[in-house]
């Protein structure tokens, strides 16, 4: 069994490298990662979100197997499940399982409160990554009460099924104060911790400017995080990109394969370049999900972003560009590539 596991993540981790090269050097057009919103149905009402006020049509189960399947057929090789909150899917044991089944590795991001009762349904998926942006009540008071204490029981459930979790954290001008605290409960958890900025979507609150740290206190917390990465501290970003979140929101040009090596998939079923965009610019609506020719048609859409704020697609956009500078940084590299096989 043991045998049959490392050959599995040899083979994907060759294939994942092949499709890499063909996308940079032979400009082919493959789906290697996508990120799914499931669902906008969620039991929180964080702040700086407001997915979980936005109605939608959700796909059927057989309607969201056929996109896996197509999927598949493409070259898909991971698909990260978010939302809203996709444990409450009742299928999404059963969407995880057909992905599994069609080669697809999995990851999850959830808020943590359905895992303990939902840890059978997802026990085989890849990756699990807890959103946390405090370890007490007042740094997590924009998205609810007693969530450090559900995201702990959580992990400690995912670590008992065998999964393999991590923690994210949205980082605003009320927890940057809190982000020594995060690392510690890291380290304690023998896991990583990813960092990004909170964005402006276009289904957040209003008031979500209120939320944006002072520039120059981002900045410093950044280079903190980066000073604190050299140390050791478990943090996942690579130093390249930690170095663009830095000058965030006027950061520097950052490669993109939005629409080339990924894509985003609303609820509804709406494909978009990547989830920066949802809501953003007109969707495409497709009869078939023929991804190749999706991707090709979505590689020569004509859209404008704000910049990558989502923290697994500008890792994933360094990964892609294969810049010489971000090579040079092996150790970096090889944690974006654990986290993506």
């Amino acid at each position: 069994m043991l045998l049959r596991r490392l050959c599995v993540k040899l083979r994907n981790k060759l294939k994942i490298a092949k499709e890499t090269l063909e996308v940079k050097f032979l400009k082919k057009k493959i789906p290697i990662a996508v990120t799914w919103a499931i669902t906008n149905t969620c039991n929180l009402q964080c702040r700086y979100c407001g997915r979980w006020k936005t109605n939608s049509d959700e796909l059927s189960t057989q309607e969201a197997k056929i996109i896996i399947e197509q999927l598949a057929h493409a070259g898909c090789m991971r698909i990260s499940f978010l939302g809203g909150e996709p444990l409450l899917r009742k299928d999404i044991g059963d969407l995880i399982n057909f992905c599994k089944a069609k080669g697809i590795s999995i990851s999850l991001i959830s808020n943590g409160y359905f895992v303990a009762e939902k840890i059978s349904k997802i026990s085989n998926i890849d990756l699990l990554e807890l959103s946390i942006d405090g370890i007490n009540d007042e740094a997590n008071f924009l998205r609810g009460k007693g969530l450090y204490e559900r995201v702990l029981t959580a992990f400690n459930y995912a670590r008992g099924a065998g999964v393999k979790t991590v923690f994210k954290t949205v980082l605003t001008k009320y927890n940057l104060h809190h982000i020594g605290s995060i690392l510690e409960f890291a380290v304690k958890c023998e896991t990583g911790v990813m960092f990004g900025p909170v964005s402006s979507l276009h289904f957040a609150n209003e008031e979500i400017k209120e939320l944006f740290p002072d520039r120059g206190e981002f900045r410093r917390a950044i280079e903190m995080l980066m000073c604190e990465k050299k140390r050791g501290k478990p943090i996942i970003n690579s130093m390249y990109a930690l170095r663009y979140m830095r000058d965030w929101p006027y950061p520097h040009q950052c490669p993109c394969f939005a629409g080339r090596a990924f894509c985003h998939i609303a609820p509804n079923g709406m494909v978009y370049p990547c989830a920066a965009l949802e809501g953003k610019i007109e969707p495409f609506v497709f009869k078939e999900y023929d991804f190749k020719n999706i991707l090709r048609i979505l590689s020569r859409a004509d859209f404008k972003c704000d910049g990558c704020w989502c923290k697994g697609t500008l890792e994933f956009n360094y990964l892609l560009a294969l810049k010489p500078s971000a090579l040079l940084s092996l150790s970096d590299w090889m944690v974006v590539y654990k986290e993506l096989m």
